[in-house]
C-alpha cells in the first residue's frame, strides 16, 4: 500500500499508509491534533536495501555486458579429457 504524507498548519509532518481507495484528504495531526492536509511527497524508492540495489545493478549491467561462458559446467574446463582406453574408441564423438 502507498505511503501518504500529511502536514498540519503547525508544520508537523507525518506519514500514513492507506489503500488508494481509502486515502482521506485530511487527518488529525498526532502532535497537535489540528487537521493535517495531504501533500504531494517524494516517493519512497530506496527501501530495497543494499542487496536489492545490487540485484538491480547486476541486472542492468548484464543487459549490456553479459558474462562470458567459458565452459559448459561451472568448475570444469572447456577442453575434453583424452582417454586411451581401447573400449572408449567405439563411443560416438561430438
Amino acid at each position: 500500500m502507498p505511503t501518504y504524507e500529511f502536514v498540519c498548519p503547525g508544520r508537523h509532518r507525518t506519514d500514513r499508509v492507506f489503500s488508494m481507495a481509502e486515502v482521506p484528504g485530511t487527518i488529525d495531526c498526532p502532535e497537535c491534533s489540528i487537521r493535517a492536509r495531504r501533500v504531494i511527497g517524494a516517493p519512497h524508492l530506496g527501501r530495497s536495501g543494499a542487496a536489492g540495489f545490487a540485484a538491480i545493478d547486476t541486472a542492468a549491467r548484464s543487459a549490456h555486458e553479459p558474462e562470458v561462458v567459458r565452459s559448459t559446467h561451472p568448475g570444469t574446463s572447456a577442453v575434453a579429457s583424452v582417454t586411451h582406453n581401447p573400449l572408449h574408441q567405439r563411443l560416438p564423438r561430438d
